[in-house]
Parts: C-alpha cells; sequence; structure tokens
C-alpha cells in the first residue's frame, strides 16, 4: 500500500522542486524521481510517486507556471521603459534570467498572458466605475464617455443597466449621425454650475409640462402662432447641443388648429416644436410626465419638489406660461390660474407654492364639455396674485410677453383703484437683472401688510 501524502520522500522531492526551480525552471518532477526508488517509497509506480509530489505541491501553494509568470512579471516592469519594441524587451527578460534557460516563444507567451490579464482586470475596474457614475445619476451615455469598455464589457454594461439597474432601455440605444443633437438635461442638472442654464432648462420642462407630449423616441411642444418666437428665441436655443460643430436647429411646424376634429370652432393657428431625442423624453418621464397625461396623470418626482427655491418657481413660471392666465374678478381681485392635469399634480404644486412662501392657492376640479377633468390652483387675494408674479418675474430667465404685459396692466388699474398702491412699483421691476433676492422679500412682505 503506497505511504500518504505526508511521506518523508514526497516533501523531501517537492521541497528540493521548487529549490530547483528558483535556479533553473527547466527541472521536471520527472527527472527528480529518477534519483528516487519509488518501490522503496512505497508507491507501485513512478507515476503514482510523479502524482504524490504533485498534489504536495497544491498543498504547499507552489504553481510553477504561476512562478514563472510573476518572475517575467517582475523583470518586465523594470525594462519595460527602456525598451520600444517587444522582442527588444524579450531579449532583456531572456539575458536577465539566463539561468532559467526560458525560450523565446516561452518569454513571449508569458507576456501575453501577463497583457491579457492587466487588460480584464482593467476593463473590470472600467465596468464598476461605469455603474458608480450610472448610481449617481448619470446618463448610461454619459457613463460610457467616461469610462473605457471593451465590446464584450459594454454589452455586460447595457444588460446590467437594464435588467439589474431598471434604467431606461432608450438610453442604452445606439445614437446614429443626426441633423439635431440635444443636450442631455439629466446630466446637466447633476454637475452643472451654470445657474442661468439650469434655470433655462427648468423654465423649458415647466412649459413642456404644460402644453408639451412626451412619446417614446421624441418631445412636442405646441404654442399658438403668436407666441413662436417663445419657441424660436428660448427653448429651441437652450435644448441644442452647441458643443456639436454645425448642429442645425430644428424648423417650426406650422398647423392650423380648426382643421383638427377635437379643435375649437375658429381656434388660431399654431406652432409646433419637435425635439427628437430619446434622452430627452426619457428624462421628462422620469421626472413624472407620461404620453397621455389623462390616462396617466402627472405625479411630480422628487427632484422636481426636492428643487431650490431659484429652479422650483422657474419650473412654475414655466407652467405659467404654458397653463396659467392672470384675471381680475368683478371685486377687484387679481388672480392666478394654473390648469394642471390631474388632482396629484395640483396638490403637488399647491403645497411646495405654500411651504416656500406662504401662499395657500384654491384647488379645485371641474369637468370640460369635452367631458376632460381639469384641476387648478388659484390665488385668492390681490397680494398673493402679485407676490407669485413677482417671484415667477425674478428667477426665471424668459417669459411669455403677452402675460408679462398683463401683469402690468392689472397692476397698473389696480393701483388707480387702492390709492395705498401708488408707493409700489410693479411686479415686473424684477425683471431687472439688478433686482435682489432681498428686495423681493420686502417687496412681498409689504404687500402683505395691505
Amino acid at each position: 500500500m503506497a505511504l500518504s501524502k505526508q511521506s518523508p520522500v514526497v516533501i523531501e522531492i517537492a521541497h528540493r522542486y521548487i529549490a530547483k526551480c528558483h535556479q533553473c525552471s527547466k527541472v521536471t518532477i520527472r527527472s527528480l524521481c529518477k534519483e528516487y526508488d519509488h518501490i522503496k517509497a512505497g508507491y507501485s509506480s513512478r507515476e503514482s510517486l510523479i502524482s504524490a509530489i504533485s498534489k504536495e505541491l497544491i498543498k504547499i501553494g507552489f504553481n510553477k507556471h504561476q512562478f514563472l509568470l510573476d518572475l517575467v512579471s517582475s523583470t518586465y516592469k523594470e525594462y519595460y521603459c527602456l525598451c520600444s519594441n517587444q522582442h527588444d524587451i524579450i531579449v532583456k527578460i531572456r539575458k536577465h534570467l539566463s539561468q532559467h534557460q526560458l525560450k523565446h516563444e516561452h518569454v513571449r507567451d508569458l507576456l501575453q498572458e501577463i497583457g491579457n490579464k492587466s487588460v480584464a482586470t482593467k476593463e473590470d475596474k472600467a465596468l464598476e466605475e461605469f455603474k458608480s457614475i450610472v448610481r449617481q445619476g448619470y446618463t448610461f451615455n454619459h457613463a460610457c464617455k467616461h469610462v473605457e469598455l471593451g465590446y464584450s464589457k459594454l454589452l455586460q454594461a447595457k444588460y446590467w443597466f437594464i435588467n439589474v439597474f431598471n434604467g431606461d432601455p432608450r438610453e442604452a440605444f445606439s445614437h446614429y449621425k443626426r441633423r439635431h443633437y440635444y443636450i442631455s438635461p439629466k446630466d446637466i442638472i447633476i454637475d452643472n454650475d451654470d445657474h442661468d442654464l439650469l434655470k433655462a432648462i427648468w423654465t423649458v420642462i415647466g412649459i413642456i409640462f404644460a402644453d408639451g407630449c412626451v412619446y417614446r423616441t421624441s418631445t412636442h411642444l405646441t404654442l399658438t402662432e403668436s407666441d413662436k418666437y417663445y419657441l424660436s428665441d428660448y427653448v429651441i436655443p437652450t435644448v441644442m447641443d452647441n458643443s456639436v460643430k454645425g448642429n442645425l436647429p430644428p424648423k417650426l411646424i406650422k398647423q392650423i388648429s380648426n382643421t383638427h376634429p377635437k379643435s375649437y370652432p375658429n381656434s388660431k393657428s399654431v406652432s409646433k416644436l419637435v425635439i427628437e431625442d430619446r434622452l430627452f423624453a426619457s428624462f421628462l418621464n422620469e421626472l413624472g410626465m407620461q404620453h397621455n397625461k389623462i390616462q396617466n396623470p402627472v405625479i411630480l418626482d422628487s427632484r422636481i419638489l426636492e428643487l431650490p427655491d431659484e429652479y422650483f418657481f422657474c419650473f412654475v413660471s414655466g407652467l405659467f406660461d404654458g397653463d396659467g392666465c392672470i384675471t381680475r374678478g368683478s371685486i377687484y381681485q387679481t388672480h392666478i390660474d394654473l390648469a394642471l392635469d390631474g388632482e396629484i399634480f395640483c396638490s403637488q404644486v399647491r403645497a411646495q407654492i405654500l411651504l416656500r412662501t406662504g401662499i395657500n392657492l384654491k384647488e379645485y376640479c371641474y369637468t370640460k364639455a369635452s367631458g376632460r377633468l381639469t384641476c387648478k390652483i388659484q390665488t385668492n387675494t390681490n397680494w398673493e396674485a402679485f407676490s407669485l408674479a413677482a417671484i415667477m418675474l425674478f428667477y426665471a430667465p424668459f417669459h411669455l410677453k403677452r402675460k408679462v404685459k398683463r401683469i402690468l396692466s392689472l397692476f397698473s388699474s389696480l393701483k388707480k383703484q387702492n390709492s395705498k398702491l401708488c408707493q409700489f412699483a410693479s411686479p415686473c421691476c424684477f425683471l431687472s437683472e439688478d433686482a435682489t433676492e432681498l428686495e423681493l422679500l420686502n417687496y412681498i412682505n409689504q404687500l402683505k401688510a395691505l
């Protein structure tokens, strides 16, 4: 019967083998076994003795291939900066390790294996970095631009993004060359310090929530023909990616509204802007805007509800430019109305305005002749209406001119009815770049005191 793995002969040969490998890598277990009688050692054949020694080496933790790999790797680090090509590196390594009598092909194969392992480790780290960037809230494309992923790792990244992270598949689609390139607001909002750009983006998002429609691969925004300057002068410059050379802005589409079966009689012509970009549409979906706002009412995402005041009221200003109005009641009370899609949407906006300003808007719903349920929030007093108007005019970078004129007209009319208002400037004074938040706060407090 053969001896156990703890046989003194097996242990002796194993340690001799390790020592010999450090002197010359050409040594083999078989050559050492020839010096021993396998029968006296307790083994029926030389192959059995070789097998026992191999198991002992595994137990010790010695692997000749890994030993040579580490040996060549450490030598390679000394010479790779000194040699211009791989042939010279191999010559230097063989000379440095001459006692091991390594062949040129053997060194070449070991270097290739070292390179493959290095690339694999680098790509694994790149994939983890990609995941980390996506978890911070950036888009799939943004993460891909900041890490180097090989083809196989890119496929793994797509699978993880869609099936594990539950990201929107539209972000992982390949984008072919197009005539129009748009910004990725999801990425810009996270790490951009350009406050003017961020204010413009949130104002545009606000008017899209009011008058826009989101499809799977595009976003449509429709305004009356007389207001088309708002699209061409404000919205398009905001959403275009100016970093792309030769980027052409999209053309507005003119439509005659009264030809549509659901349009009102004698309705005005409209201009439509189509933003053909999957990422833009996907981000609006994330913020709470769905394709059919009647069947899927808007529910605002926390990214909007937790915005700082300067950006939240840009969003509200966009809602006002789209579906808002300012009117005068029979008892000289001015009202600002926001007609929004859904009770939850109304409640969320109303709660945020109350929390941030103390203005308690009235909320009510009614059914139109078409059978569509419409919800509104409305200011109750003059000071609430003009205070909210001043806040929107102060923060938002652009506005519908006719609504600004309407605010000025109603305030001037009210000043004629109430002599106490003569000392007050119009809320439109906060359109000036010189206006400050402190002046806005004092203005609101003085209006409230009246």
